[in-house]
């Protein structure tokens, strides 16, 4: 089952345009959503909410009571008590299952009779995925979730999005800045660039199919248009090239390795910008 889908979508703005897109988030799994700022990502988490239309295109989705969405910070009234959110919210949903939002804060260690200004930044990361929980949500959308979190709130926030794709029919759609984290914990990669989709499809297979090449400057000149964001350092040069590409490379001098997630974030947009 597809939670939602992507058909030749385009969104255009008069200094901006986001697509064509094409892609799929299915159940029970985890998408990253990576890419520098201005790339697209916001744009794209806003077609999936509904919250602009596509200039072209389709975008067909799960509907929306059971989409939950987790804000930089949560949107509801700063003067509210925590208690009140849930006071607020269940009307709007009919699956609303209060114990299950009781037992989230609860695990939280939120007290509800604290106002939405009084919560620290994961406190209110964590109150609105008890929202999420409470209405059944199946898919969940977070932006940027685990930026300027403390070390134990941010593991803690990662672990309950890796629990609730666990769930038969769950999936999350997660943007962030933190690469580590989605290397960790998402199954697939969406990556954006200037609004173009640079790749979308397993984390593991994005990871596979390169290497981080290093060497001098003579040595990968000759092989430089196979080279991605080939940059020159003190003592030598490195790139990223596809791992396809290295199997007529003499590696007497020249050293292959592993990329990280974030090395391929850094280097793999830069052969669009050169294309």
């Amino acid at each position: 089952m597809l939670h939602i889908s992507f058909d030749g979508v385009v969104k255009s703005y008069n200094h901006f345009q986001l697509g064509p897109i094409d892609l799929s988030i299915a159940e029970n799994s985890i998408t990253g959503l990576v890419g520098v700022n201005g790339a697209g990502k916001t744009t794209l988490i806003k077609l999936a909410l509904g919250l602009t239309r596509a200039s072209s295109g389709t975008v067909t989705k799960c509907h929306s009571d059971e989409v939950g969405v987790v804000y930089d910070t949560p949107k509801y009234s700063k003067d509210w008590r925590v208690r009140e959110v849930s006071k607020a919210l269940r009307r709007f949903y009919p699956t609303w299952d209060q114990q299950q939002f009781d037992i989230t804060v609860d695990w939280a260690r939120i007290d509800q009779s604290k106002k939405i200004k009084e919560l620290s930044r994961g406190m209110g990361m964590k109150l609105q995925l008890a929202v999420a929980f409470a209405h059944d949500a199946r898919f969940l959308i977070l932006d940027e979730p685990t930026s300027g979190l403390d070390p134990l709130a941010r593991h803690e926030i990662l672990h309950m999005i890796a629990d609730f794709s666990k769930i038969q029919g769950h999936s999350v759609l997660f943007s962030s800045h933190i690469s580590s984290d989605l290397e960790k914990f998402a199954d697939d990669i969406i990556m954006l660039h200037e609004g173009k989709l640079v790749f979308s499809g397993q984390t593991c297979n994005l990871l596979s199919d390169y290497r981080i090449i290093s060497g001098e400057f003579d040595q990968l000149s000759a092989i430089k248009e196979s080279i991605i964001g080939l940059r020159k350092g003190p003592a030598s040069c490195e790139g990223l090239i596809k791992l396809s590409h290295t199997s007529n490379i003499n590696l007497n001098s020249i050293k292959l390795r592993e990329p990280s997630l974030d090395e391929v974030v850094i280097y793999l947009p830069q052969g669009c910008s050169d294309a």
